[in-house]
């Protein structure tokens, strides 16, 4: 179920793709996610290894309801996590986008990525962040955009890093600390 948090400084909400493309790149395009993508969600929500810096897998319920909560961000706020395809073949192979989240009762505007095992160590999570940075600097306003990652999840935080993020705090999410890496708007 989708919950309403608070907007972040600067926010304004995105009209909504009329086709479900987000944005592509050179190598991939995302969507929106629908309701024929629950057997996919399901499978990489589900994955112990996929999982392994969140505070449990999904079950098939649970997983159908992160993709209800998906389509409430789209309606809300015009952003969410995007279902990542590649463009060659039209496989399905992660999660990345934008979505407001509430951090310690601010609103924030993270870019969130995650992966299926078979897509890793091919650049597609710097090269899919590295969109929505741009998409999310050139359409809501905000005047930053954050990534919360937990400090032993490496890969993440190498994405981030690339991005240009540094931390700039920490939080407790899900009784577990993350670090908050920021970029500011460019001048």
């Amino acid at each position: 179920m989708f919950e309403s948090v608070p907007l972040p400084q600067g926010f304004s909400p995105v009209p909504r793709p009329s086709d479900g493309v987000a944005f592509s790149t050179s190598r991939l395009s995302l969507h929106e996610v629908v309701e024929d993508d629950a057997d996919f969600l399901f499978s990489l929500l589900s994955d112990p290894q996929v999982m392994r810096f969140y505070p449990q897998e999904l079950s098939r319920e649970e997983a159908f309801g992160w993709l209800e909560t998906q389509i409430g961000r789209y309606e809300a706020h015009g952003v969410g996590l995007w279902l990542v395809r590649e463009r060659g073949s039209g496989d399905r192979a992660g999660l990345i986008g934008l979505a407001v989240r509430d951090v310690d009762g601010v609103g924030e505007l993270e870019i969130g990525y995650l992966l299926h095992a078979p897509f890793w160590g091919q650049g597609y999570a710097s090269e899919a962040a590295r969109g929505c940075r741009d998409y999310g600097f050139a359409r809501t306003g905000c005047p930053s955009l954050i990534s919360l990652i937990r400090p032993e999840n490496e890969p993440s935080r190498r994405v981030a890093q690339a991005l240009g993020m540094r931390v700039t705090g920490h939080t407790v999410r899900a009784g577990f600390d993350h670090e908050i890496f920021r970029l500011e708007r460019p001048d």
